[in-house]
């Protein structure tokens, strides 16, 4: 039984680190070859699965990661969730509304 369990681990582990390239392999090769045996709907249907497919794996990798600006402004760093609640440069107020809500959205405005 473990077994099994360690075995699921490991190929949810690759999928998710492979997903891109799983995602447009079964878009393309998958697709055409579906589409050839069992038409156009066919594909389409393959399509729209991987569309949720893609659409849950984003929702997984979003809830993993944090994204933090550089003190310099040039780019991003990528945190996991458990490491970017080390970071101590975060005013009190926004640590507050993290703990309450336990997630915080931050929308921009370009061109200002």
């Amino acid at each position: 039984m473990i077994g099994w369990i360690i075995l699921g681990l490991a190929a949810t582990a690759l999928t998710v680190a492979y997903w891109d390239r799983i995602r447009d392999w079964l878009n393309t090769i998958v697709a055409d070859k579906i589409e050839k045996i069992f038409g156009y709907g066919a594909r389409k249907r393959v399509h729209h699965a991987v569309s949720i497919a893609d659409r849950f794996h984003d929702k997984i990798r979003n809830r993993l990661f944090v994204f933090v600006k550089k003190v310099d402004g040039t780019g991003y760093d990528k945190y996991m969730e458990k490491e970017a609640r080390v970071i101590e440069d975060v005013e009190d107020a926004i640590v507050q509304e993290i703990d309450e809500k336990e997630t915080l959205i931050e929308e921009f405005k370009y061109g200002e």
